[in-house]
C-alpha cells in the first residue's frame, strides 16, 4: 500500500488558468499515469487587487467544474449562484467538504495573498500504459483579475492502491421552482455502479430563507425543515468551513497572528441531503416547499465499492443472427 502525488499540469503567470476580471472559461487535458487515483488536487495561487475578491472562499469564483477521466465524466458541478463579493462559504466548497472535511481549504493569513486547494474525489484506475484527464473550469468575473505574475494554477494526482470508493458526482437536475410545495423527480446517471450518497439542493440565489422544507419521499412522508437537516447533515454544529479576507484583515490589524478558517450552520440557499446509500433502481423523488419562485438545482452524489462494474443500462431481447457464409450461399441459391 502507497500514497503518491504526482504533478500532471501547471500554467503559471500570464498564462495561468485562474479567475479575470470577465467571465472565463478554461478547457484541457492532460497525460495521466497509469495507477489507482484516490482524488485530484486542484491548487490556485495568486494576488487579490481591488475589491480583495474573491472575499469568502476562492470556489466562490468557479462556476463550472467538470472532470472526465478516460472517457468516463466523473464529477459535473455547476454552481446554482456566483458572488465572489460575499463572505460566505461557495457551493462547490460546501459540496467538496460534504464529501469530507478539508477537501476545500486555503491559507486564511493574508487579506490579498490567494492559496486554495480543492481536492476532488476520484477513486478509478488509470490504464496501465497512460490515462487521459479532460478537464473544463469556469469562473465569475471579479473585481480585478488573479491572472497576473506569481499566478499559478496546478492540477495533481493522488495515487492510493488502498482507496475503498469511487465516487461520481452526476448531472445536475434543474427545476424552474414555484412559491408552492412541489415534486421533483431527478433521474440518476445511467451505467454507474454504487448507491446515492447524498444530494446537494442549490438555489440560485444567495437568499437562505427561500427553501422551506424537503422531504426525500423514500425515506420520509413528512418535510423537514432547513435547520432540521442542517442538524442531521453536521451543518449546524458549525460544519461549514470557509475562508473569509474581511475577517482576516481585521485580526491581522489587530494582532498580525494568521487566523483560523470560519465556521458557520449554514451555506446560503445551500443543502447537503444524506441518503445513506440509497440504490439506484429508479428516480430519487424529493418534495420541496418554497417560499419564493428560484431556479433549484439537485447534484447528486454516488458511491460505489472500488473496482464495481457497472450497471447494465439497455439490452435486447431478441438475437440477431449474422451468418455471412449463409447470406453468401442464399444470395448464389437465388441464381439458380
Amino acid at each position: 500500500m502507497a500514497i503518491r502525488y504526482t504533478l500532471l499540469h501547471t500554467s503559471n503567470g500570464a498564462n495561468a488558468e485562474m479567475p479575470s476580471n470577465a467571465a472565463i472559461q478554461y478547457a484541457g487535458g492532460t497525460n495521466v499515469p497509469g495507477g489507482d487515483i484516490d482524488e485530484f488536487i486542484f491548487t490556485f495561487t495568486g494576488t487579490k487587487g481591488v475589491g480583495l475578491q474573491p472575499v469568502g472562499d476562492f470556489a466562490n469564483s468557479i462556476s463550472n467544474l467538470r472532470l472526465t477521466l478516460n472517457g468516463q465524466t466523473f464529477f459535473n458541478f455547476q454552481a446554482g449562484y456566483n458572488n465572489p463579493a460575499t463572505g460566505q462559504a461557495s457551493q462547490l466548497g460546501y459540496l467538496l467538504n460534504s464529501m469530507g472535511p478539508g477537501r476545500s481549504v486555503e491559507v486564511a493569513s493574508s487579506t490579498t495573498a490567494t492559496s486554495a486547494f480543492l481536492r476532488v474525489p476520484c477513486g478509478r484506475r488509470a490504464p496501465n500504459s497512460v490515462g487521459r484527464l479532460e478537464y473544463s473550469i469556469s469562473y465569475a468575473a471579479l473585481a480585478q483579475t488573479l491572472v497576473a505574475a506569481g499566478a499559478q494554477f496546478q492540477i495533481w494526482a493522488r495515487y492510493n492502491d488502498n482507496y475503498q470508493t469511487s465516487v461520481t458526482v452526476g448531472q445536475g437536475t434543474t427545476l424552474a421552482a414555484s412559491a408552492t410545495q412541489q415534486q421533483v423527480v431527478i433521474p440518476l446517471p445511467a451505467g454507474v455502479p454504487g448507491t446515492l450518497a447524498g444530494i446537494q439542493i442549490m438555489s440560485n440565489n444567495i437568499t437562505d430563507t427561500d427553501i422551506t422544507s424537503v422531504s426525500v419521499l423514500s425515506q420520509s412522508e413528512y418535510s423537514l425543515t432547513q435547520n432540521f437537516w442542517r442538524m442531521l447533515n453536521g451543518d449546524m454544529n458549525s460544519g461549514v468551513e470557509f475562508a473569509n479576507a474581511t475577517v482576516a484583515a481585521a485580526e491581522l490589524a489587530t494582532d498580525g497572528v494568521p487566523i483560523a478558517l470560519q465556521r458557520s450552520q449554514l451555506c446560503p440557499g445551500t443543502l447537503f441531503i444524506p441518503t445513506y446509500g440509497l440504490t439506484l433502481n429508479g428516480d430519487i423523488r424529493i418534495l420541496l416547499t418554497m417560499a419564493v419562485a428560484r431556479t433549484m438545482q439537485f447534484l447528486p452524489v454516488i458511491t460505489a465499492p472500488a473496482g464495481a462494474r457497472s450497471k447494465d443500462v439497455q439490452s435486447q431481447t431478441q438475437a440477431v443472427k449474422s451468418n455471412v457464409a449463409r447470406s453468401v450461399l442464399d444470395a448464389s441459391d437465388s441464381l439458380v
